[in-house]
Protein backbone atom coordinates (compact mmCIF):
# COMPACT_ATOMS: atom_id res chain seq x y z
CA UNK A 1 0.00 0.00 0.00
CA UNK A 2 2.78 2.43 0.77
CA UNK A 3 4.58 1.53 -2.60
CA UNK A 4 1.32 2.33 -4.30
CA UNK A 5 0.85 5.81 -1.97
CA UNK A 6 4.49 6.91 -3.04
CA UNK A 7 3.46 6.23 -7.00
CA UNK A 8 0.50 7.93 -6.74
CA UNK A 9 -1.70 4.61 -7.67
CA UNK A 10 -3.54 3.37 -4.62
CA UNK A 11 -6.45 1.59 -6.70
CA UNK A 12 -9.83 3.07 -5.52
CA UNK A 13 -8.69 5.12 -2.86
CA UNK A 14 -11.86 7.00 -2.64
CA UNK A 15 -10.42 8.34 1.05
CA UNK A 16 -6.98 10.16 -0.17
CA UNK A 17 -8.20 13.63 -1.15
CA UNK A 18 -5.02 14.26 -2.94
CA UNK A 19 -1.25 12.63 -3.47
CA UNK A 20 1.17 15.34 -1.56
CA UNK A 21 2.60 16.31 -5.04
CA UNK A 22 -0.92 16.78 -6.70
CA UNK A 23 -2.18 18.69 -3.22
CA UNK A 24 -3.74 22.66 -4.24
CA UNK A 25 -2.51 24.35 -1.15
CA UNK A 26 -4.51 27.54 -1.79
CA UNK A 27 -8.24 25.51 -2.45
CA UNK A 28 -7.54 23.63 0.97
CA UNK A 29 -5.77 26.37 2.68
CA UNK A 30 -9.22 28.15 2.06
CA UNK A 31 -11.15 25.57 3.24
CA UNK A 32 -9.21 25.48 6.69
CA UNK A 33 -9.27 29.39 6.65
CA UNK A 34 -12.74 29.24 7.20
CA UNK A 35 -12.73 27.32 9.54
CA UNK A 36 -10.80 28.39 12.33
CA UNK A 37 -12.17 32.00 14.12
CA UNK A 38 -10.26 34.77 15.04
CA UNK A 39 -10.53 33.85 18.74
CA UNK A 40 -9.12 30.79 18.25
CA UNK A 41 -5.63 32.09 16.72
CA UNK A 42 -5.84 34.35 19.52
CA UNK A 43 -5.85 32.05 22.23
CA UNK A 44 -3.45 29.82 19.90
CA UNK A 45 -0.74 32.47 19.57
CA UNK A 46 -0.61 33.67 23.26
CA UNK A 47 -0.40 29.99 24.17
CA UNK A 48 2.47 29.19 22.30
CA UNK A 49 4.48 32.36 22.86
CA UNK A 50 3.74 31.37 26.75
CA UNK A 51 5.26 28.21 26.20
CA UNK A 52 8.24 29.26 24.39
CA UNK A 53 8.94 32.45 27.32
CA UNK A 54 8.10 29.74 30.05
CA UNK A 55 11.31 27.73 28.48
CA UNK A 56 13.25 30.72 27.84
CA UNK A 57 13.49 29.74 24.09
CA UNK A 58 11.88 32.66 22.14
CA UNK A 59 14.01 34.47 19.67
CA UNK A 60 12.87 37.04 17.35
CA UNK A 61 12.62 34.73 14.55
CA UNK A 62 10.37 32.40 16.59
CA UNK A 63 8.32 35.51 17.91
CA UNK A 64 7.62 36.63 14.27
CA UNK A 65 6.44 33.50 13.14
CA UNK A 66 4.09 32.47 16.24
CA UNK A 67 2.53 36.08 15.52
CA UNK A 68 1.91 35.52 11.55
CA UNK A 69 -0.42 32.85 13.31
CA UNK A 70 -2.91 35.46 14.06
CA UNK A 71 -3.65 37.14 10.75
CA UNK A 72 -6.58 35.54 8.63
CA UNK A 73 -4.34 34.55 5.83
CA UNK A 74 -2.14 32.10 7.87
CA UNK A 75 -2.48 28.49 8.92
CA UNK A 76 0.25 25.57 9.90
CA UNK A 77 1.73 22.85 8.86
CA UNK A 78 2.70 20.23 11.64
CA UNK A 79 4.72 17.55 12.78
CA UNK A 80 5.08 16.40 16.31
CA UNK A 81 6.82 13.47 18.55
CA UNK A 82 6.52 12.09 21.50
CA UNK A 83 9.12 13.42 24.53
CA UNK A 84 12.45 11.44 24.07
CA UNK A 85 15.40 11.61 26.12
CA UNK A 86 18.17 13.03 24.63
CA UNK A 87 15.98 14.17 22.11
CA UNK A 88 15.13 10.08 20.80
CA UNK A 89 15.93 9.23 17.22
CA UNK A 90 17.22 11.04 14.49
CA UNK A 91 14.02 10.54 12.62
CA UNK A 92 12.64 13.68 15.13
CA UNK A 93 15.29 15.95 13.59
CA UNK A 94 14.20 14.41 9.88
CA UNK A 95 10.27 15.30 10.82
CA UNK A 96 11.22 18.37 12.20
CA UNK A 97 13.11 19.60 8.55
CA UNK A 98 10.59 18.19 6.51
CA UNK A 99 7.71 20.05 8.07
CA UNK A 100 10.25 23.51 7.64
CA UNK A 101 11.11 22.69 4.37
CA UNK A 102 7.17 22.02 3.07
CA UNK A 103 6.62 25.25 4.83
CA UNK A 104 9.12 27.12 2.92
CA UNK A 105 7.81 25.73 -0.40
CA UNK A 106 4.35 26.61 0.09
CA UNK A 107 5.21 29.84 0.86
CA UNK A 108 6.95 30.40 -2.36
CA UNK A 109 4.54 28.87 -4.35
CA UNK A 110 1.10 30.20 -3.01
CA UNK A 111 0.59 33.03 -2.57
CA UNK A 112 -3.33 33.34 -0.99
CA UNK A 113 -2.04 31.52 1.92
CA UNK A 114 0.99 32.18 4.40
CA UNK A 115 2.05 29.02 6.28
CA UNK A 116 3.98 28.43 9.66
CA UNK A 117 5.59 25.54 10.37
CA UNK A 118 4.74 23.79 13.74
CA UNK A 119 6.00 21.33 16.18
CA UNK A 120 3.35 19.58 18.25
CA UNK A 121 4.94 17.76 21.78
CA UNK A 122 3.33 14.82 22.69
CA UNK A 123 3.61 15.74 26.40
CA UNK A 124 0.23 14.37 27.45
CA UNK A 125 1.40 10.52 26.74
CA UNK A 126 1.30 8.28 30.04
CA UNK A 127 4.35 5.67 29.09
CA UNK A 128 7.43 6.80 31.10
CA UNK A 129 9.03 3.90 29.74
CA UNK A 130 8.91 5.08 26.03
CA UNK A 131 10.66 8.31 26.86
CA UNK A 132 12.80 8.17 30.13
CA UNK A 133 16.10 6.74 28.37
CA UNK A 134 18.24 6.35 25.44
CA UNK A 135 20.45 3.28 23.93
CA UNK A 136 24.09 4.68 23.64
CA UNK A 137 27.78 3.15 23.74
CA UNK A 138 26.10 -0.17 24.18
CA UNK A 139 24.50 1.14 27.85
CA UNK A 140 20.82 1.79 28.42
CA UNK A 141 20.67 5.29 29.99
CA UNK A 142 17.73 5.81 32.29
CA UNK A 143 16.45 8.85 34.14
CA UNK A 144 15.82 7.64 37.79
CA UNK A 145 12.16 8.30 37.89
CA UNK A 146 9.54 6.62 39.67
CA UNK A 147 6.45 6.11 37.19
CA UNK A 148 3.10 7.77 39.26
CA UNK A 149 1.25 7.15 35.81
CA UNK A 150 0.86 10.69 34.59
CA UNK A 151 1.53 12.86 31.77
CA UNK A 152 5.04 12.41 31.38
CA UNK A 153 5.56 16.27 30.36
CA UNK A 154 4.43 16.77 33.71
CA UNK A 155 7.15 14.64 35.34
CA UNK A 156 10.18 16.43 37.26
CA UNK A 157 13.65 15.84 36.27
CA UNK A 158 15.39 14.67 39.36
CA UNK A 159 19.15 15.26 41.19
CA UNK A 160 21.10 12.34 38.91
CA UNK A 161 25.06 12.72 39.70
CA UNK A 162 25.89 9.93 39.27
CA UNK A 163 24.14 9.38 35.59
CA UNK A 164 25.58 12.87 34.55
CA UNK A 165 29.62 11.35 35.97
CA UNK A 166 29.17 8.71 34.23
CA UNK A 167 27.61 9.48 30.67
CA UNK A 168 30.48 12.20 30.98
CA UNK A 169 33.24 9.35 31.27
CA UNK A 170 31.66 7.76 28.67
CA UNK A 171 31.84 10.48 26.35
CA UNK A 172 35.02 11.10 23.46
CA UNK A 173 36.98 13.76 24.04
CA UNK A 174 36.24 16.94 21.91
CA UNK A 175 34.70 20.16 21.71
CA UNK A 176 31.61 18.37 19.94
CA UNK A 177 30.97 15.92 22.36
CA UNK A 178 31.83 18.21 25.15
CA UNK A 179 28.80 20.32 23.95
CA UNK A 180 26.25 17.83 23.55
CA UNK A 181 26.69 17.00 27.07
CA UNK A 182 26.38 20.55 28.35
CA UNK A 183 23.24 21.18 26.28
CA UNK A 184 21.77 18.47 27.55
CA UNK A 185 23.02 18.76 31.12
CA UNK A 186 21.76 22.29 30.82
CA UNK A 187 18.22 21.15 29.24
CA UNK A 188 17.70 18.43 31.94
CA UNK A 189 17.61 20.47 35.25
CA UNK A 190 16.77 18.90 38.23
CA UNK A 191 13.20 20.60 39.05
CA UNK A 192 12.31 21.03 35.51
CA UNK A 193 9.82 18.86 33.76
CA UNK A 194 10.15 16.35 31.17
CA UNK A 195 8.57 18.28 28.61
CA UNK A 196 9.96 21.51 29.23
CA UNK A 197 13.22 19.40 29.12
CA UNK A 198 12.65 18.28 25.87
CA UNK A 199 11.24 21.39 24.60
CA UNK A 200 14.40 23.62 25.43
CA UNK A 201 16.98 20.44 23.28
CA UNK A 202 15.29 20.26 20.55
CA UNK A 203 14.55 24.21 20.45
CA UNK A 204 18.70 24.68 21.12
CA UNK A 205 19.24 22.31 18.31
CA UNK A 206 16.67 23.77 15.77
CA UNK A 207 16.55 27.40 16.26
CA UNK A 208 20.01 28.84 15.52
CA UNK A 209 19.40 31.52 17.55
CA UNK A 210 22.15 33.17 19.83
CA UNK A 211 21.51 31.73 23.40
CA UNK A 212 19.55 34.31 25.94
CA UNK A 213 22.27 35.63 28.70
CA UNK A 214 20.37 33.08 31.52
CA UNK A 215 20.92 29.85 28.78
CA UNK A 216 24.79 31.20 28.79
CA UNK A 217 25.53 32.04 32.13
CA UNK A 218 23.80 28.32 33.12
CA UNK A 219 26.35 26.42 30.03
CA UNK A 220 29.14 28.24 31.41
CA UNK A 221 28.42 27.45 35.59
CA UNK A 222 28.16 23.62 34.04
CA UNK A 223 31.63 24.20 31.93
CA UNK A 224 33.24 24.81 35.00
CA UNK A 225 32.00 22.37 37.49
CA UNK A 226 31.97 19.37 35.26
CA UNK A 227 35.27 20.23 33.32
Amino acid sequence: LFHHYVENNVPNANWINAYPNQVDFNRLGLERLSSFPQHRRDFLVQALLNQYKSANVLDETVEENIQKLAKPNTLCVTTGHQLGFAGGPLFLLSKIASVVSLARNINENHSDIQVVPVFWMNSDDHDLAEVNSFFWANTHWTIPIADNRGPVGDYSCPEMPEFWEQLKLMMPAGTAWSQAYLELKTAYQPGITLGMAFRRLIANWTQGAERSEEHTSELQSLREISY
